[in-house]
């Protein structure tokens, strides 16, 4: 009795779940329609590029080696030369505005466009400690790639779609 009951209350909370729209996502990857889909050419820092990548592979992709018969994938991850705003003097904080762009194409194995080039920036403003210098390198390092990674996760998402 006692495990009918359990069941029962089981089976209701699961029906509840599904009819208010909550679905286990799970990892959702690269849209079907793209694939087979291979990261063909990287434009990016050597670091950047290894992280882009395992994280698009991740996603789905299929390692760059394996491109008979796929999609392919071309990224170019840029940087803008950093800007130094102006400090604030009250605090001695010493603004900086990062700013990066990640432009990508999609290609069927033919070489048809299926995706033309698109771009998606990104800009974040670092404050740094003017009385800290040594920091300096470590924090904005810290902030390029928290930025990367961010316009790695709108490109997923959009290949998600």
């Amino acid at each position: 009795m006692r495990r009918r009951c359990f069941g029962l209350l089981l089976v209701a909370s699961s029906l509840l779940l599904t009819s208010c729209g909550f679905h286990l996502r799970g990892t959702a990857g690269i849209a079907e329609r793209y694939q087979p889909l291979v990261v063909a050419r990287v434009v990016a820092d050597g670091g950047q590029e290894q992280m882009i990548r395992r994280a698009l592979e991740r996603a789905g992709a299929l390692p760059g080696d394996m491109q008979t018969g796929a999609n392919r994938l071309n990224l170019v991850l840029s940087r803008k030369l950093d800007t130094f705003l102006n400090s604030r003097r009250n605090n001695d904080l010493l603004l900086v505005e990062l700013r990066a762009s990640l432009s990508y194409s999609l290609v069927d194995a033919d070489g048809a466009s299926i995706l033309t080039e698109s771009i998606i920036t990104s800009s974040q403003t670092v404050e740094l400690d003017s009385d800290n210098v040594l920091s300096h390198n470590e924090v904005l390092n810290e902030a390029r790639d928290d930025q990367d990674s961010a316009l790695l996760r709108s490109l997923i998402g959009r290949l998600r779609n």
